[in-house]
């Protein structure tokens, strides 16, 4: 069984991230605010795919 913290953390912190960006409408050296987005729709995604519920548990 594969130990999946490592990519979990970062995803963690790509959805902190990309949550921040898009709440302080930060677009340094990004297109536009749709790359902000598609960043956190694909963390949320993996943890959708984990399993996670909202709350991050299983």
């Amino acid at each position: 069984m594969r130990d999946d913290r490592l990519e979990r953390g970062r995803c963690a912190g790509q959805a902190a991230s990309f949550a921040g960006r898009i709440a302080r409408a930060d677009q340094t050296g990004i297109d536009g605010p749709q790359v902000n987005e598609a960043g956190l729709e694909a963390a949320r995604r993996w943890f959708a795919d984990q399993g996670a519920d909202r709350d991050g548990d299983h």
